[in-house]
C-alpha cells in the first residue's frame, strides 16, 4: 500500500473516502444492502428463459407488482410499468402501461394480453420500508462513527489566522486517516488555542449503540417475516413466543400466497406452469411457526393407601 506523500495527496485521499458520518450516503448504502438481503427470499420454478428472475423480484419489492406480456421479438417477458383505469373495486386496475420502449405496444389490457404479478394484498412494494430502516441504520452508523472520532480527537483547535488554520486542518486530515504528522510553525502555541469537546464517550455507550443498530436491523427482518435470533427469547413466556412467530409468518406467507395466486392467472393466459417457492437459503421459514403444543394432562394421582399397622406381638395384659 502506497501512503500519501504530501498534503495534496492527503486531501485527495481524504475527499475520496467513504464518509460514514454523511447520512444521505449511508442511506444509499443501506438501501442497497437491505434489498440485497431479501433478493433471494423467493425462487421461481418453471420460469421461461426469456423471463429474468432477478428483475422480477426487484420489481415486486420496489413497486409491489410486475407485468408479464408476450412480445413477438422477446417472447414472454416481465416488464415494469404502471396500472391505470377505473374498476368497481379500489386498487384493481384494468389496464397496464409498459415503461420499456423495446416492447411492442405500450398499453395492455390485464387478463387479455397482459397479466400482473402482485407482491401482497395491498399491491404495494416494500421499498418505503427499506428506506425507513436504511435511514435509521445510517443515523446509527453516523452517530457511532462520530463518537469514535471524538475518542481520537477530543479537542477542537482554534487558529488566529487562515494560514495557521489551514496547516492545522491538513494535519488533522492526516490524523483522521490514522497517520501521524508534525506541524512546523513559529510561535504556533501562541497562535492557537483548544476547545474541548463534550466527553460523552465510554465503552458502555459504544456497546449500547452497537446493540441498538443490531436491533434496528433485526426489526427490519421481522417486518418482512424473516426470523432472527432474539436475545431476550428466554425471558418470553410460551404465549408471547407463539404470537411473535405468528406475526412473522403473516408477512412472508402473505407475499408467497399473493405471488402464487397471480401466477395462476399468468399460467392460464400464457399456458405456463410457474410457481413461487421460498428459496433454499430461507427454507427454515416454513417451520418457524411452532405448532401449539398440547399441555400434558395430569393423570389423577392415586393416593397412597395406608398399610394396616401390624399388631405388636406384645399386648397389654
Amino acid at each position: 500500500m502506497e501512503y500519501p506523500k504530501n498534503v495534496r495527496d492527503v486531501k485527495t485521499v481524504y475527499e475520496s473516502m467513504y464518509d460514514i458520518t454523511f447520512v444521505p450516503m449511508g442511506c444509499e448504502f443501506w438501501e442497497n444492502r437491505l434489498l440485497l438481503k431479501i433478493m433471494h427470499l423467493f425462487t421461481f420454478v418453471g420460469l421461461p428463459k426469456s423471463m429474468n428472475e432477478k428483475a422480477l423480484v426487484t420489481s415486486l419489492f420496489k413497486n409491489g407488482f410486475c407485468g408479464v406480456v408476450n412480445d413477438p421479438d422477446y417472447g414472454l417477458v416481465n416488464v415494469d410499468g404502471s396500472l391505470y383505469g377505473v374498476s368497481v373495486y379500489p386498487n384493481w386496475y384494468p389496464y397496464f402501461t409498459i415503461s420499456n420502449p423495446l416492447i411492442l405496444g405500450i398499453n395492455k389490457t390485464i387478463g387479455v394480453d397482459c397479466e400482473i404479478i402482485y407482491l401482497n394484498s395491498t399491491h404495494t412494494g416494500i421499498f418505503e420500508l427499506i428506506a425507513r430502516y436504511a435511514r435509521l441504520l445510517a443515523d446509527s452508523d453516523s452517530t457511532y462513527a462520530s463518537q469514535l472520532y471524538i475518542l481520537r480527537r477530543p479537542n477542537f483547535l482554534n487558529a488566529q489566522d487562515e494560514k495557521t488554520g489551514n496547516n492545522i486542518k491538513s494535519a488533522m486530515q492526516i490524523n483522521r486517516l490514522g497517520m501521524d504528522t508534525v506541524i512546523l510553525g513559529k510561535d504556533l502555541l501562541n497562535e492557537t488555542s483548544t476547545l474541548s469537546q463534550t466527553q460523552t464517550v465510554n465503552t458502555n455507550i459504544l456497546t449500547e449503540m452497537l446493540l441498538a443498530r443490531n436491533n434496528i436491523y433485526n426489526m427490519f427482518l421481522k417486518e418482512i417475516g424473516i426470523k432472527c435470533v432474539d436475545e431476550k427469547k428466554e425471558r418470553m413466556i410460551s404465549d408471547e413466543t407463539d404470537i411473535s412467530n405468528q406475526l412473522l409468518a403473516v408477512s412472508i406467507f402473505d407475499m408467497l400466497d399473493n405471488i402464487n395466486d397471480s401466477l395462476q392467472n399468468v399460467n392460464k393466459l400464457f399456458d405456463t406452469n410457474i410457481i413461487c417457492k421460498i428459496s433454499k437459503e430461507w427454507e427454515y421459514l416454513l417451520y418457524q411457526v411452532d405448532e401449539p403444543k398440547e399441555e400434558p394432562k395430569e393423570e389423577p394421582k392415586e393416593e397412597p393407601k395406608e398399610e394396616p399397622k401390624e399388631e405388636s406381638e406384645e399386648t397389654e395384659q
